[in-house]
Order: C-alpha cells, then sequence, then structure tokens
C-alpha cells in the first residue's frame, strides 16, 4: 500500500504563523496546514508547538522544519503499523502497562514528597555503617598527611623537619608561618585522601612501588634536582580495611533515603490494600477471612 503525503496550501500561511499573527480558530480546529498517513496538521497545533519570543525568519524556519518532523514521524507510524500489525496487541500491551507504570511512580512520588522524613542524624548514619562495615571495604588505600617542597639549598631543613611531624595546633601554624614566609609550598591532607593523589604531588621514580612509603609517623624525605620534599602521613586505612565512616557519609545517606521511601511506597501499599479489603472494595477468594 502506497502512503500518499499531501501538503496543502495552508503552509502558505506560515508568514503569519511566523510573525504570531494566528487567526482566530475554535479547539480542535484552524486550518490544515499538512497531511501525512491518514492525520492531518492544523494551524492551531503548529501555533501551539511555535517557541514563545520566535519571530520573523527564525519563526517560518521553525514552523517548515516542524512540519517535515511532524510528516516524518506520521509515516513511521503508518509503516509500523503495516509492518508490524500482527503484534499489534502486544504493543498496546506494552503500552498500556507503560502507561500503569507512570502512573502508580507518579503515585509513590507523591507519597514519598507528602510522608518522607530526610532528616537523618550522626546516629542513623553510624548505626548503619557499624551494621554493614563488610559493605564498605577500600579498594584503594586511603592517607592523611601533609607534603613540604623547599629548595635543597634551604639551611634550616632539620627544623622544618621537626615541624612537618607536628600535631599541635601552635607547632602547626609555626609550620604555616615558615613555608609562607620563605615561599616554600605546603600541602595538607586533613581528609581522607586516596594515597595515588596524595603520592602525585611527589617525585617518584618510575618503577618505584609507592605504597612501600606509607609509613604513617615517620618524615620521609625525597628530591628531585631543584627542591626536597618532606611528607609526613598520619593516618592510614589500607587497602581492604574498612573504609573510614567520614568518607562513606554521603553514600549511607543515600542508602538511608532509598530505605525510607521504600518503606514509605510500601506502607501506602498496604493501607490500600488493607482499607479495600475491610470496606469490600476487594476480595481475596478461597480467603477463611473474607
Amino acid at each position: 500500500m502506497r502512503i500518499v503525503t499531501k501538503i496543502t496550501a495552508g503552509l502558505l500561511l506560515l508568514a503569519a504563523v511566523g510573525c504570531r499573527e494566528m487567526p482566530t480558530v475554535t479547539v480542535g480546529g484552524g486550518r490544515t496546514l499538512a497531511k501525512a498517513g491518514g492525520a492531518t496538521l492544523d494551524e492551531q497545533e503548529l501555533g501551539r508547538a511555535l517557541p514563545a519570543g520566535l519571530t520573523g525568519d527564525d519563526s517560518v524556519a521553525f514552523a517548515e522544519l516542524y512540519v517535515r518532523k511532524w510528516i516524518g514521524k506520521q509515516l513511521k507510524l503508518s509503516e509500523a503499523e503495516r509492518l508490524f500489525s500482527a503484534s499489534a496487541d502486544d504493543i498496546e500491551a506494552k503500552v498500556e502497562a507503560y502507561r500503569q507504570s507512570l502512573l502508580i511512580r507518579k503515585l509513590d512520588q507523591f507519597y514519598v514528597d507528602e510522608r518522607i522524613d530526610t532528616t537523618f542524624t550522626e546516629e542513623d548514619i553510624a548505626a548503619y555503617y557499624n551494621a554493614h562495615k563488610a559493605e564498605f571495604k577500600l579498594d584503594r588505600p586511603l592517607v592523611k598527611g601533609r607534603i613540604v617542597r623547599f629548595p635543597v639549598n634551604h639551611r634550616q631543613s632539620f627544623k622544618l623537619r621537626e615541624l612537618v611531624k607536628a600535631s599541635s595546633a601552635d607547632r602547626l601554624q609555626d609550620l604555616a608561618d615558615i613555608c609562607a614566609k620563605n615561599d616554600f609550598e605546603l600541602k595538607e591532607f586533613a581528609e581522607w585522601t586516596p594515597w595515588s593523589d596524595f603520592a602525585a604531588n611527589l617525585p617518584l621514580r618510575q618503577g618505584m612501588a609507592s605504597e612501600q612509603l606509607i609509613r604513617p609517623g615517620e618524615v620521609q624525605q625525597l628530591r628531585d634536582n631543584e627542591s626536597h620534599y618532606y611528607f609526613f602521613v598520619t593516618e592510614v586505612a589500607g587497602s581492604g580495611q574498612t573504609a573510614p565512616l567520614e568518607t562513606r557519609r554521603a553514600t549511607i545517606r543515600r542508602i538511608l533515603f532509598n530505605l525510607r521511601q521504600a518503606e514509605v511506597i510500601r506502607s501506602h501499599e498496604e493501607e490500600l490494600v488493607d482499607a479495600a479489603l475491610a470496606e469490600g472494595e476487594a476480595k481475596i477468594y478461597g480467603n477463611r477471612n473474607n
């Protein structure tokens, strides 16, 4: 069966559409702009599709492109119906299943937005973490620490070395002041950081097994042609160990939210079923209680 496409003389009205000078039409009416595959496109539908603020040549170009795309869509639908008419029932069933799924999802979201508690206390987070530590194993080491980079000819390197391993706020401030005064590079890793990111700031030789340098509590030194590097690892969480809680807070919040969301949906569904059975709007046949 040959599909005949007809673009009517109504396309001459596109210039008027481009100026937003649409003729007065009744709902569902308007002059016909195009026909394809047994469907028609009228100027009212085109007017609804036209973006606000589009004028002149731009609106005319948009209208012409819209009409062509509309025709293409109708032709593809007609071809699909012709080729796959034998599976029409299956397609209708899938469309209906998808429609129902969208409606239920919208209803679920309505009750989630209305009922869910999005406040998660530190106790909530810690309780989940402690109950599921096996799920939070590290696949790479994490460290905290600091690195100081300074010229090879610096004469007070011993003092600098002592300050790098300091733990008191006053001594760490002394370290920051010396680095700022002498234009040394000081990098603090106060948050848990992948060792690979920490080590990227060091002049490691190619092939060096860098993880052997993870020695917490020990000031270590490397150098390149221009600089010395003192680095100090204050804490380490090794590969295969349980990840520190601080690194998993955001993940646990998402998990707790999803659990509460699922509980809201389950609870609402149970309420619906129980109420319908109690009021006789639903019945389970063969149930001794009904």
